[in-house]
């Protein structure tokens, strides 16, 4: 568990976990052997403050439509589903980009993979960005960049992540814990 709040940019970044082999191989066998059993399982030790989320318009960052495809469903959207916060997809990838197989100088030209729909509106409300897991964090950068969402929402972070942004950390309460 991590529980920790960083201020990047004037953005609250609200990480859940710290990214470690067993939430590998929980992701893992969640979004690629589709065990959609687990879904609950991230969420729910937080799940008394999950409707504090709905006062946002909560956005979550995108796969690839060949990886939903193939995969048949949308992780986030089941994840948070499960707990009754309705997710929107207003961003798309161009091409799939697999973060996990890039290096991290490929991974920094996420903006030019990841785009916002055009006819895309949003509801009047504070934007939550969330996405399961952050590694480098150029994903929500980019989404953050598309987007300007009032926080972000982060199940689970890389350590080197977390390492990297020890010093934006700020001692300040959760609304999702």
């Amino acid at each position: 568990m991590c529980k920790k709040i960083y201020k990047i940019n004037q953005v609250e970044w609200h990480v859940l976990y710290e990214y470690d082999d067993f939430l590998e191989r929980l992701f893992f066998r969640y979004k690629e052997q589709c065990d959609r059993m687990l879904a609950p399982v991230f969420l729910e030790p937080i799940h008394p403050y999950l409707h504090k989320m709905k006062k946002y318009t909560v956005c979550s960052l995108c796969s690839s439509d060949q990886k939903r495809m193939q995969r048949g469903f949308d992780p986030l959207s089941d994840i948070f589903g499960f707990y009754d916060v309705p997710i929107v997809s207003p961003l798309y990838k161009k091409k799939e980009h697999k973060q996990s197989k890039l290096s991290k100088e490929e991974r920094e030209k996420v903006n030019d993979v990841i785009f916002r729909k055009e006819q895309y509106t949003l509801a009047d409300k504070p934007i939550l960005l969330v996405d399961d897991v952050c590694t480098t964090g150029s994903s929500l950068q980019r989404g953050i960049e598309l987007l300007s969402p009032n926080k972000v929402f982060v199940i689970a972070a890389h350590p080197l992540w977390l390492s990297k942004h020890q010093e934006m950390i700020v001692e300040k309460k959760s609304l999702f814990w």
